[in-house]
C-alpha cells in the first residue's frame, strides 16, 4: 500500500509541490500531475459522459417504484446527497480510482491509515463486485419475468434466468473490451436515454391509469412484515430505497480516465444525485398513483410488480412490453458502466498491492485496459450466478446485503475520518464548505446501516 501524508509527500515518484506550482492550472497542466502522481490510463472521459456513468447506474426511477415508499425515498435521497458532498469533497482532494480506499489512507491516523486502508478497499471490492453481478442478474431475471407476462404457458425456471445472465455479461464483456474507447461516448448517449425514457414510461402511465387518491398514496403505510410497529416497518424498509440509490459513486472510480477529474467528478457526482433524485421520486409518485391492487402487483407471475403495474395502468399487454423494454434496454446498458467502475476499483487496489495475485490484476493492456480485472469481474458474477440454481431467494439476499451493506458502512467511516482530521489539523486539512452535511451524512449512514442489519 502505498504511503500518504496530507502535510507532504515523501515519496520520490511523484510531483513535488514545487512543480505542481510551476505548471500552468489548465486542464492539461493538471492532469499531467494526476498522470504522474497516480495514473497510467489516457483520460478519454469528460463531465457529460462520467455523469451518463454515474446517473444510468445510480438508475433510480429504473427501481421499479415504491421501493421505500414516498417519505423513505426523501429520507434516503437526502441522506444520500449529504454523503454525495463528502464524496465530491474528497475527490476534488484526490481524484483517484481507489477513492474511498485512498482516502483512508490519507486521513485516518499514521498508526492505523494501512489497516484502515485494507479494510475500506475490501468493503469496496466486495460491494462493487456484488452491485455488478445483482445487475446482470436482475437483467437476466427480468427478461424472463417480461416472458411470463406474455406467455401463460411459460414457466421460468432457475437455470434459464443463470444462462441468460451469463449471456449478457459475454455482451457488456465483449463491449468493454472492444469498444472500450467508445465506451463515454455510449455513456453520454445513454444519459440522454436515460431521461427520455423516463418520461416515455410515466406520460403513459399517466394519461390512461386511473389515479389513487391523494390520502391513499401519502397517508396508507403497510406493515407486511409483521413487525412490532409501523415505525420499525418503515425503517426496514428503508433498504429498497437505500439499494436503488447505490452506486452513485461510480464516477469516483473513472477519475484516471477522466479529464480535469479534479472538478468534472465532483460536478457529475452532485448533478447525479439530484437528477436521479428527481427522475425517481417522479416515477415513484406515478407508480403509486397509477398502481391498482398491491396484492395482484406482489403476486404477479412475472416476479416483478412494477410490470404488473404497467399492465393494470395501461390495460394493455402490447404496450406494457413496450414499456418494459425501454426499462430493461436502460437498466442493460447501465451494466457496462457497471463493469467499467467494477473493474478499475478492484485495478486500483491491485496496483496498491491490496488483493492476493496483485501483480496479474493490475497489469494493463496495450490499449490502456485493465483486461485482467475485467475478465475476473466477469468471471466472479459469472460464478455467483450459479447460486441462483439452488435458491433465487438466498442470491437476490447476498448480493443486496453486501452492496448495499458494505457501500454505506464503508461511507459512515470515511465521514467519521473526515470530521476527526478536520479536528485534529484544521491549518493543513482543508476546510470544508458545510460542516453540517458531514454530521448529517455521518447520521445518515449509520442509521441505515443498523436498519440493515
Amino acid at each position: 500500500m502505498q504511503s500518504y501524508d496530507i502535510r507532504v509527500d515523501n515519496t520520490e515518484d511523484k510531483v513535488s509541490l514545487q512543480q505542481q506550482e510551476n505548471l500552468t492550472l489548465s486542464e492539461g497542466g493538471r492532469d499531467d500531475i494526476q498522470l504522474q502522481r497516480l495514473g497510467k490510463i489516457p483520460r478519454n472521459w469528460g463531465v457529460l459522459s462520467v455523469l451518463g456513468l454515474a446517473c444510468t447506474i445510480l438508475g433510480t426511477w429504473e427501481g421499479g417504484g415504491s421501493a421505500g415508499a414516498v417519505y423513505g425515498f426523501i429520507f434516503v435521497w437526502i441522506g444520500t446527497a449529504c454523503y454525495f458532498v463528502v464524496l465530491a469533497e474528497l475527490a476534488s482532494m484526490a481524484p483517484t480510482s481507489g477513492g474511498q480506499y485512498h482516502w483512508c489512507a490519507m486521513l485516518g491516523p499514521k498508526e492505523y491509515r494501512n489497516l484502515l486502508s485494507y479494510i475500506t478497499g475490501w468493503l469496496s471490492v466486495v460491494g462493487w463486485q456484488a452491485a455488478f453481478a445483482s445487475g446482470a442478474f436482475l437483467f437476466g431475471t427480468q427478461v424472463q419475468g417480461a416472458v411470463s407476462l406474455a406467455y401463460n404457458s411459460y414457466h421460468a425456471k432457475p437455470y434459464q434466468g443463470t444462462l441468460i445472465m451469463w449471456a449478457f455479461l459475454c455482451v457488456v464483456f465483449a463491449t468493454n473490451m472492444v469498444g472500450g474507447r467508445f465506451l463515454p461516448r455510449l455513456e453520454s448517449g445513454l444519459l440522454c436515454f436515460h431521461i427520455v425514457g423516463f418520461f416515455g414510461i410515466m406520460v403513459p402511465l399517466v394519461i390512461k391509469a386511473h389515479n389513487k387518491s391523494e390520502d391513499q398514496v401519502f397517508e396508507e403505510f403497510l406493515n407486511g412484515g409483521s413487525f412490532p410497529n409501523q415505525g420499525l416497518s418503515w425503517f426496514v424498509g428503508l433498504s429498497g430505497a437505500a439499494f436503488a440509490f447505490g452506486g452513485g459513486d461510480a464516477a469516483v472510480h473513472m477519475a484516471e480516465e477522466c479529464s480535469n477529474a479534479a472538478a468534472a467528478i465532483p460536478k457529475a457526482m452532485m448533478l447525479t444525485v439530484v437528477i436521479n433524485g428527481c427522475l425517481g421520486f417522479g416515477m415513484l409518485l406515478t407508480m403509486l398513483f397509477c398502481s391498482g391492487n398491491i396484492q395482484d402487483a406482489l403476486s404477479s407471475r412475472s416476479g416483478y410488480p412494477f410490470m404488473e403495474i404497467f399492465l393494470q395502468g395501461t390495460g394493455s399487454m402490447g404496450g406494457t412490453l413496450a414499456m418494459v423494454s425501454v426499462l430493461l434496454f436502460a437498466a442493460g446498458c447501465s451494466i457496462f458502466g457497471m463493469l467499467a467502475a467494477t473493474s478499475r476499483q478492484f485495478w486500483s487496489f491491485s496496483r496498491d498491492k491490496g488483493v492476493p495475485g496483485w501483480v496479474w490484476w493490475s497489469k494493463v493492456n496495450s490499449r490502456h485496459l485493465p483486461v485482467s480485472s475485467i475478465v475476473l469481474t466477469v468471471i466472479i458474477a459469472a460464478l455467483l450466478g450459479l447460486i441462483n440454481l439452488g435458491s433465487k431467494l438466498a442470491l437476490e439476499d447476498i448480493l443486496s446485503m453486501a452492496s448495499v451493506y458494505c457501500s454505506y458502512i464503508d461511507g459512515a467511516k470515511e465521514i467519521f475520518l473526515v470530521l476527526a482530521m478536520q479536528r485534529a489539523c484544521r491549518r493543513t486539512f482543508p476546510e470544508p464548505g458545510w460542516p453540517e452535511v458531514h454530521f448529517m451524512c455521518l447520521g445518515f449512514l449509520v442509521s441505515l446501516s443498523t436498519a440493515l442489519q
